[in-house]
């Protein structure tokens, strides 16, 4: 991580909370003018800490009471897909770019496969057989050592993601709870068995090296590359008014309760299905045949708040009919990337809900 300033906290290599380096990316997409073919890198290490997506039920996710028994924090991060254990041994990694309104899900599909690859590039220098899997993986040896995420917010696109350089696989194991669909498409049978760490895949002479050391290394080297390929990282600069804004956001938002486990939603109705583009679930209070209230919940990475999509949903009468007047296919499919209108009505209505008793 380049951040420049005059001594305050977030120099390179310093290990801090996750709330606290997740404001530091919220903040960067709230002040940082942006400029055509300027991008940003950051990179960071935390203390031991579960971060799930924003879109996400945190029980369902993560064994809280594990967490309390192994002094593990609990975050909700600001951008979509699944549950993630970070601990000193993990190096986090945001690209910040310019992104044009109506840039939707194409602009963010090929932002995430140019981070995916380059960050497997500077991996195979360093002599790990690592390639881009999947929709939003980087995987090695068979299993998957880095996931990404994104987030459109006021003109940035963020692609951000965790490299599980020489993570405790067995905290990860104990303290995030398994998606059978997932591990059954998959055909594995477990977290620890889906993921792996990039330290044992490295030749011999770089396996001596700890966490702090290879994550300079590997900065230095995406850096360099980035810059070869004529698209250099600008450095961040940042002073102490800054760093006193990024406190209040950490204290308001990532490091509040009330924010990372808020109350699970009421519903009269409930249906859920796993698509290639991440589980989706919905959560409809259902009063006088309306939909009272919509929450909307899952692992799927969209363009757009899904909110916009709960919205678009409120007062509907609660059929066929009634979502397929009120839902249009950008909304959709911008909401829950990539998932079409027809797979999200077909998830609600084709047998797969239930009425809780």
């Amino acid at each position: 991580m380049t951040i420049h300033s005059n001594g305050a906290p977030g120099e390179r290599g310093a290990l801090r909370d996750a709330a606290y380096w997740l404001s530091v990316e919220d903040y960067i997409m709230r002040v940082m003018q942006k400029a055509d073919n300027v991008r940003y890198l950051l990179m960071w290490r935390v203390t031991p800490c579960v971060v799930f997506g924003k879109n996400q039920i945190a029980e369902a996710e993560i064994d809280l009471a594990e967490a309390v028994r192994q002094n593990v924090g609990v975050t909700r991060r600001f951008s979509g897909g699944g549950a993630v254990y970070l601990d000193p041994g993990a190096i986090q990694y945001a690209v910040f770019q310019p992104h044009a309104a109506g840039g939707g899900g194409d602009a963010m599909k090929a932002a995430r496969e140019d981070v995916a690859s380059s960050l497997a590039d500077v991996l195979r220098g360093f002599g790990v057989a690592a390639e881009a899997t999947g929709r939003n993986d980087i995987s090695a040896g068979g299993a998957k050592i880095s996931g990404i995420s994104q987030l459109v917010r006021g003109g940035w696109l963020n692609t951000h993601g965790t490299l599980l350089y020489d993570t405790d696989l067995n905290a990860l194991s104990t303290l995030l709870k398994p998606d059978t669909e997932k591990f059954t498409s998959k055909a594995v049978q477990s977290v620890r068995r889906r993921v792996t760490n990039v330290k044992p895949l490295l030749p011999e002479r770089h396996r001596s090296l700890a966490a702090d050391a290879f994550a300079m290394l590997f900065e230095d080297a995406v850096r360099e590359g980035a810059k070869a390929q004529g698209q250099p990282f600008a450095d961040i600069i940042l002073n102490s008014a800054d760093y006193t804004a990024i406190e209040k956001i950490r204290t308001d938002i990532y490091a509040n309760p009330e924010y990372t486990y808020r109350a699970s939603p009421p519903y009269t109705y409930r249906s859920g299905r796993r698509f290639p583009q991440g589980r989706v679930e919905i959560f409809a209070e259902v009063k006088g045949g309306l939909v009272a209230s919509c929450a909307i919940r899952g692992d799927f990475i969209g363009s757009s708040p899904v909110e916009r999509l709960e919205s678009a949903l409120f007062g509907v009468p609660f059929n066929v009919a009634g979502f397929s007047v009120a839902l249009d296919e950008a909304t959709v499919t911008d909401c829950l990337g990539g998932i079409s209108k027809e797979e999200f009505m077909s998830m609600v209505f084709q047998n797969d809900g239930v009425f809780p008793t």
